[in-house]
């Protein structure tokens, strides 16, 4: 049984916007080819015909098209943030990160390897320590194995026990 055609109508604003994305050097990859997706859909292209253009699957068009049509071009374009703590990473450390990959000659996979690394103490133990709300990685972490800053609230901690004391008060064993 053949897939249902469908179309998206987006206004000349919108359009203008998405082939700005397209056009800009910095941003992520997956930013453009989103873009690509709703520009081509509102050219009434098939789902199929945009995964084998942009090489991607067809659930993740549709997926990406779903998303526009729940909640807007914002939505579609840009992932929401990830659960967990923030880790800011300062420019210090962004430009240690890029020497240690270039210097290791493993591209863009290795700047995440090098961030990992530098991270590896303090990445395992955070999600579980409800003090913790921000870990700060600097260029001495990177260059110089120094431990990242640990930023914590320990009222975090006294809020979850007293919520977890509600809780059993509402379901005793």
């Amino acid at each position: 049984m053949p897939a249902l055609s469908y179309s998206i109508t987006i206004s000349d604003e919108e359009s203008a916007y998405l082939k700005s994305l397209i056009k800009t050097r910095t941003i992520q990859a997956q930013v453009v080819d989103r873009a690509r997706i709703l520009l081509w859909k509102s050219e009434a292209k098939t789902d199929k015909a945009i995964a084998d253009g942009l090489g991607i699957s067809v659930n993740t068009v549709r997926r990406c098209i779903d998303r526009y049509l729940n909640g807007g071009i914002n939505l579609a374009i840009f992932d929401n943030d990830r659960s967990g703590r923030p880790v800011e990473i300062t420019d210090d450390a962004m430009r240690a990160i890029a020497k240690k990959a270039a210097e290791r000659k493993t591209g863009a996979r290795g700047l995440r390897t090098v961030v990992e690394e530098a991270l590896s103490d303090i990445m395992f133990d955070a999600p579980s320590d409800d003090t913790i709300s921000k870990v700060i990685l600097t260029g001495e972490c990177v260059t110089d194995g120094k431990a990242p800053e640990v930023i914590r609230d320990p009222s975090a901690r006294k809020n979850r026990r007293n919520s977890e004391k509600k809780t059993a008060k509402k379901n005793p064993a």
